[in-house]
């Protein structure tokens, strides 16, 4: 949950202030503040950020999230992050509300590692590597309707449509789970994807 709320943070539309036309630099202290902190104690090298800027759910977002999350990614850049992760502004965050917000733009104010993702599909990926978009792009849904998605990208294989609404749901190891869920590990948890 702080993940989250840290992310959030920096949404003028979350910190509620007297002063709404606060720039961008004031909503993101609590992310820089808490990055210091984490990077104190990990060091520089080990700690990574994720962030939606475009993204909306419920009532989180940001009126300019382009000068926002620029001036944020510029901030973070003396941090010396592993990695920043950007969640693209995906179609269904444009129906819902968000304002489209450029991966090409932010890429320019970070100079770290920069993961991609939301929506890519095998050749929205290899075009935002090739261009310097991202050094990495990761895969959600497609993955999991597909576990075998990096050989299926190999061999130009079809692929299957991940679920409209999957149903997630995490357990401890030894929980029951649905006998037709996708298992996915993680130390003592585990990620059931219902289809």
């Amino acid at each position: 949950m702080a993940t989250c709320w840290i992310s959030s943070s920096a949404m003028a539309r979350i910190t509620a202030r007297t002063n709404t036309a606060a720039p961008p630099i004031n909503r993101a202290r609590l992310t820089l503040e808490v990055t210091q902190a984490v990077v104190d104690v990990w060091g520089p090298g080990r700690v990574g950020i994720r962030f939606s800027p475009g993204g909306v759910f419920n009532d989180m977002r940001d009126s300019g999230p382009l000068a926002t999350f620029s001036q944020v990614l510029h901030e973070l850049n003396p941090f010396q992050l592993a990695y920043v992760h950007l969640v693209a502004t995906t179609d269904d965050d444009v129906r819902h509300g968000a304002v489209p917000v450029p991966l090409p733009a932010l890429r320019r104010e970070f100079i770290g590692a920069l993961i991609a993702n939301g929506g890519f599909t095998r050749d929205t990926a290899t075009l935002a590597l090739a261009d310097g978009t991202a050094d990495a792009v990761a895969f959600g849904k497609l993955f999991l309707a597909n576990p075998d998605l990096p050989e299926r990208f190999r061999s130009n294989a079809p692929l299957k449509n991940p679920p409209a609404h999957p149903v997630i749901l995490a357990c401890h190891r030894t929980g029951l789970l649905h006998r037709q869920a996708s298992l996915f590990p993680l130390r003592n948890v585990a990620i059931a994807v219902l289809y």
